[in-house]
């Protein structure tokens, strides 16, 4: 008999049972998946898409975290009618899901965890990240994927240091601001009671948010250590104490415990008086921060320090007269005066804050209408409250709004650090960093008044001498760099004329300036930060320079001009430089006009003379007729003189001195002299045509008519007249007549 043989097993047969149910498992969680992907629509993709966007990933990344979700009724919720007001989603380390979401990790083991993008639920999620949520104010309709850009918006929490931290930077950062900032509240504009409720419903978010600074410092406030290996339920009784005291090193373990309380407690107040180093922009807001948080530890220790425990060690302690109870007690003394001043504090900065709000708008302007009120306050609190009312205390309020002062005015010049100093029209600048002095000006003044009426209405023995050194020392320093950065620009800005100068020769300056320039520009960073001395140093190197370029330039101006045999070249040249607007060049141009005017002088002289020798006797042109002849002679010396002195009347800014009239009064002279030679000679002409006309009418009896004489003299007339005419001179009827005549004939 042939064996018989085994029937053979399936592949599926070798598979254990659990595996195969994983399997179908996994299937049927993969099919769900996809069956929620096809339910996306463009109203899901656009809340996938927002949220992308904001984390930096990738679209299809953010779709799957969404689909790892075993259900997307949040959505459904979100968009129906009448339906949820926010969704929200958190992208923060979380548990990596399991098979149940209908895909796998591999490489992730069991209970680990990864960064990842979640459908959070508002009132279970423990948020821990960044969250997102997605709101609607009106849910009388359904959401629409072509409306839904215009009926959601987002608000994004950091929740990092959490949830209370990022609410309050939410609201302090972005909210409070915002509404700040508003000025379209429709009904409520314009009205007294549409002020009040804007104030109260800004008032209600600055105090909410107060209420979370105060909730997060009372959080993180110190914890006192536990009390181990006592049982305090043993002793009820004063009796039991005492008879429980006999045991020495029971004793000690209560004043162990007690000491161990005892230093940690002092460690807080030591730690509360030591010196912060605080960021100065943030000026009275840090030390309001600081008294809060004080006043949160005080407040907790105080309340620790009621407790069961607390109590059942100090009645022990006390019931047995131990010398560890005078230590405690000294300790809790401080512990309380710690927390009044802290609270004293609080009240205090609280009011100062409030009416430090406009130094936090970058203004000078608006800053210096408050300081005041502020001066006032801050002096106040000195006779107020007997924790401030050290000269210590008060000035270090007046240095922290200094501080803050120079953090805006830092701000305000450089349009909050989006306009470099450098890529600002010069004008505008100059204008910022008066503003700026005028800042120190306005504080220095409230100071010193309110110093002064304090100081008279308070009682001797309780006046507090602040000194206004320490206040005022970074702020005037601050002004004297703004000084040098605004001598720095206006230099430059006059310096850049010689780019542009219509002058031969004057390229090799031009280019040196621009050298200097560069090189001055270099170093942005150190401009307003009037602690680093570089600026100092690469200042005073730019102002030697700057002199050393001036001397070229005027030793240049100098030599060209005179190398002008014109003196009216020179003159026009000496206005070239003059139009260079180059001030520290008026000393140089002064002397070289003075040389020019002495020039002018000199041919002014010159043609006085040769008028006076030749004014009988004029040279003239060829064929020119004597009269016209001697006018235009005398004119051309006119002109000669004429043109210098009205350009240099046209700038009249450089006729100051003595000599200088003296020169124009000679002009004037001579100029009245050539006037009065051109009347004499014009008028005798007009006496002498005048009479002329009746000598060239000759009577001829034959034909008994008045005939034009052709003597010579009618060609000289005819030729006087049209030059006369040219010249501008009145002409008679006799001589026009006379011309007349010639032409026809």
């Amino acid at each position: 008999m042939k064996p018989t043989k085994k029937p053979s097993k399936s592949p599926s047969a070798n598979v254990p049972s659990h595996l195969e149910s994983s399997a179908k498992k996994m299937a049927k969680f993969k099919e769900a998946r996809e069956s929620r992907r096809t339910l996306l629509t463009a109203a899901h993709q656009y809340i996938i898409e927002v949220l992308a966007s904001a984390l930096g990933l990738e679209d299809t990344v953010a779709e799957e975290f969404v689909l790892d979700s075993p259900s997307l009724a949040a959505f459904d919720d979100f968009f129906a009618k009448g339906g949820a007001q926010a969704i929200a989603f958190a992208y923060q380390e979380s548990k990596v899901p399991g098979i149940e979401c209908g895909r796998t990790f591999p490489g992730t083991e069991e209970g680990a965890k990864m960064l990842r993008l979640i459908l959070a639920n508002i009132k279970q999620t423990i948020f821990t990240g960044r969250c997102f949520f997605f709101t609607r104010s009106n849910v009388d309709s359904a959401i629409s994927a072509k409306t839904i850009h215009q009926e959601i918006a987002l608000v994004e929490l950091d929740a990092s240091g959490g949830v209370l931290r990022g609410q309050r930077e939410l609201l302090s950062k972005i909210y409070l601001p915002a509404v700040s900032a508003n000025e379209d509240w429709g009904i409520l504009s314009n009205t007294d009671e549409g002020e009040k409720i804007k104030k109260a419903f800004t008032s209600a978010i600055s105090n909410h948010i107060d209420f979370l600074e105060e909730a997060q410092m009372m959080i993180e406030s110190i914890k006192l250590s536990k009390a181990s290996g006592i049982d305090f339920s043993r002793f009820v009784t004063v009796e039991d104490m005492k008879a429980a005291g006999e045991d020495v090193n029971l004793m000690r373990k209560y004043e162990k415990v007690l000491m161990m309380w005892y230093k940690e407690i002092d460690q807080v107040l030591t730690k509360s008086d030591q010196i912060r180093k605080e960021n100065e922009a943030l000026g009275i807001l840090i030390e309001l921060k600081h008294w809060k948080k004080m006043c949160a530890e005080f407040s907790s220790v105080i309340e620790q320090t009621k407790g069961a425990e607390f109590k059942a060690v100090l009645n022990f302690l006390s019931a047995n007269a131990s010398k560890k109870i005078k230590i405690w007690q000294d300790l809790e003394i401080r512990l309380t005066e710690h927390l009044n001043e802290a609270k004293d504090s609080v009240k205090l900065l609280s009011i100062l804050e409030k009416n430090c709000q406009p130094l936090y708008k970058f203004n000078p302007i608006a800053m210096a209408k408050t300081l005041q009120l502020i001066t006032d306050l801050i002096f106040a609190m000195g006779y107020v409250s007997r924790f401030c009312s050290t000269p210590e205390r008060i000035t270090l309020l007046f240095i922290k709004v200094t501080n803050l002062m120079l953090t805006g005015c830092s701000a305000y010049i450089t349009d909050n650090g989006s306009s470099p100093i450098w890529e600002q029209e010069t004008e505008v600048l100059i204008k910022k960093i008066q503003d700026c002095m005028y800042l120190l000006r306005e504080y220095q003044s409230c100071f010193y008044k309110t110093r002064e009426e304090t100081l008279k209405q308070m009682a001797a023995g309780k006046s507090i001498e602040v000194s206004g050194k320490p206040i005022f020392g970074k702020f005037r320093r601050f002004c004297q760099r703004l000084e040098k950065i605004s001598q720095l620009m206006t230099t430059v800005k006059i310096f850049s004329s010689l780019s542009h100068a219509n002058i031969e020769g004057i390229d090799f300056l031009a280019e040196k300036f621009q050298n200097i320039y560069i090189n001055v520009k270099k170093d942005q960073e150190n401009m307003l930060d009037h602690g680093k001395k570089a600026f100092d140093d690469e200042f005073a190197e730019f102002t030697s320079e700057i002199n050393n370029l001036v001397l070229q330039l005027e030793d240049f101006m100098s030599s060209s001009i005179s190398k002008k045999r014109s003196f009216l070249h020179a003159l026009y040249l000496l206005q070239r430089f003059q139009k260079l607007n180059i001030p520290r060049l008026q000393v140089e141009i002064s002397k070289n006009y003075n040389l020019i005017l002495k020039r002018f002088v000199s041919e002014l002289e010159r043609v006085r003379k040769h008028y006076e020798f030749n004014r009988e006797d004029p040279p003239l042109c060829r064929n020119m007729p004597p009269v016209a002849g001697r006018i235009r002679w005398v004119r051309n010396l006119l002109n000669k003189i004429q043109e210098p002195i009205r350009n240099i009347e046209r700038n009249s800014d450089i006729l100051t001195t003595t000599p200088d009239k003296e020169v124009v009064q000679l002009y004037h002279k001579t100029a009245a002299e050539f006037a009065e030679f051109q009347k004499y000679h014009h008028r005798v002409w007009l006496k002498e045509v005048a009479e002329l006309r009746e000598t060239l009418q000759v009577a001829y009896p034959k034909i008994q008519e008045l005939l034009v004489s052709l003597a010579p003299k009618i060609q000289e007339v005819y030729q006087e007249t049209k030059l006369m005419q040219k010249m501008g001179l009145h002409i008679s009827e006799q001589a026009v007549w006379i011309s007349l005549k010639a032409a026809q004939l």
